[in-house]
């Protein structure tokens, strides 16, 4: 039987210039975000499985050289949101590594569509252009933050409502214990739309966070890695 619960050696030590401890579960969040991991606090636990090695759980490298950089233009542009936002992207961080601990797609799924949600309160709050409704937010989001739309997100009209073949399968997920059209655990998607989800909202994540680089740019389809190449 596997453990529901279980810790891990301490790995790094975090060292800020001030107490606020929001702050440094974000940043050690984000860490591990950049580091492809999922890094916790000393004498937090883990669930599941979790990668051990860096670069597990996305599709972009950020080298030695960029990962402060990179810390330092996303906690600068958290530092400046409002207390809400602020546990938002946290948990976006914390959902998106956590989901990747699950074992089957449309679980997988289900978290990765929190994680869009959750972003998209982010991007409403400070001001961002509303969803006309939920089939049109992943290409609310991408046009906002310059992410490259998908074709899954792409929104078409069938029997006059807006869909997109994600809305479709979250909401049959989420609404009516389906996944693609058959109950729970009967049938899987012909294309890798969980991975690409993946790569999706990590860009969106990425931009959200005033982290300026290549990446985000980058076509979220293409099931390779990327560099980060900050600008």
């Amino acid at each position: 039987m596997p453990a529901t619960a279980y810790s891990l050696p301490s790995t790094h030590e975090l060292s800020l210039d001030t107490d606020d401890a929001a702050l440094a579960d974000f940043s050690i969040a984000l860490i591990g975000l950049l580091d492809g991991m999922r890094l916790v606090r000393e004498g937090w636990s883990q669930f599941y499985k979790t990668p051990i090695e860096p670069g597990k759980l996305v599709d972009f490298a950020c080298g030695e050289s960029e990962m402060a950089r990179a810390v330092d233009m996303a906690t600068h542009h958290w530092r400046a949101l409002d207390k809400d936002c602020q546990k938002w992207m946290f948990g976006a961080i914390h959902w998106y590594c956590f989901t990747a601990a699950y074992e089957h797609h449309f679980e997988r799924l289900g978290g990765l569509c929190s994680v869009l949600d959750t972003l998209y309160r982010v991007h409403v709050k400070k001001g961002g252009k509303p969803a006309a409704n939920h089939a049109t937010l992943a290409v609310v989001l991408a046009e906002a933050h310059q992410v490259p739309v998908p074709d899954w997100a792409q929104v078409h009209t069938v029997n006059n409502k807006d869909v997109s073949r994600l809305s479709t399968l979250r909401n049959e997920f989420f609404y009516e214990g389906r996944y693609e059209g058959e109950p729970i655990g009967f049938a899987l998607p012909e294309e890798n739309i969980t991975l690409d989800l993946e790569a999706f909202v990590t860009r969106v994540m990425l931009a959200m966070l005033s982290i300026k680089c290549a990446y985000v740019r980058t076509v979220a389809t293409t099931q390779q890695k990327h560099g980060l190449d900050l600008l």
